[in-house]
């Protein structure tokens, strides 16, 4: 007998005898595979699969489009306003935020684009009232 079939010889009967040992102690493949018998099984599997569906769901963001429209209608009304003018400090952070927010959309980033287009709404709203009452101030618009 060579030295590789000793050596397959006993591996082999050290399988069967591993084999042998989980058969008495009650574990077979059926058991340890079958969720009705194996509980903890049973409860790795559900929560394997709740977190897989939490994980895929929670990574779909929604397209800011409302956002993003009601940015640029601030925006376009800070504009008119001629904020550029009266308060470019302002309306410089305002449009630099807007400009953020949709390179953020074209570039699929709708978490960042969200919160940009909220950013830039709100600078220019500030930018417009700025501007209105700077207008009025310096008596370039009658009340």
């Amino acid at each position: 007998m060579s030295v590789t079939t000793a050596a397959r010889r006993a591996i082999s009967n050290q399988v069967l005898l591993h084999r042998l040992a989980r058969l008495k102690a009650g574990f077979t493949t059926t058991t340890v595979l079958n969720p009705v018998l194996n509980p903890v099984l049973s409860l790795v599997l559900s929560l394997i699969t709740s977190l897989s569906f939490l994980f895929t769901t929670s990574c779909v963001t929604e397209v800011p489009i409302d956002e993003w429209a009601v940015a640029r209608a601030a925006y376009n009304a800070a504009k008119e306003a001629e904020a550029a003018r009266y308060v470019p400090a302002i309306w410089f952070n305002g449009e630099q935020a807007y400009r953020e927010a949709q390179r953020a959309y074209k570039e699929r980033r709708y978490g960042d684009a969200r919160d940009l287009f909220a950013q830039a709404k709100a600078l220019c709203e500030q930018a417009e009232n700025a501007a209105k009452l700077a207008q009025k101030q310096a008596g370039d618009i009658i009340p």
